[in-house]
């Protein structure tokens, strides 16, 4: 099941609108997004928590910043871009220390 924000409604509407003239790419990154959200939230609430490694907890990425080199603007800007693995809750982005750590393996590389 795909969960779409009442916040994202209004992008929903407007990439549904652009594909409806020929440019799918908007909204297949749009629904790709949300559905990548979703499983997320669905995996976290049947997951038991015995079974998570600690790097693996999702935090608010303001206290995440406190114990990685970056800020928490720079976090954000990463999930917002989907460069980090990352959810966003009501207004707050969270993510984990595998993400940054997954991300920072990624720049080693370039």
């Amino acid at each position: 099941m795909l969960m779409i924000l009442k916040n994202d409604r209004m992008k929903y509407y407007q990439t549904l609108d652009v594909a409806h003239k020929g440019d799918l790419r908007p909204f297949v990154n749009f629904i790709g997004r949300n559905i990548e959200r979703s499983l997320t939230w669905y995996l976290e609430a049947v997951v038991p928590a015995k079974y998570k490694k600690k790097t693996d907890k999702w935090q608010i990425l303001s206290e995440l910043a406190k114990k990685t080199p970056y800020s928490q603007e720079y976090l954000s800007l990463l999930a917002r871009r989907g460069k980090i693995e990352a959810v966003k809750k009501e207004r707050n982005w969270y993510s984990n220390f595998k993400a940054i750590r997954d991300y920072m393996k990624g720049i080693g590389r370039q």
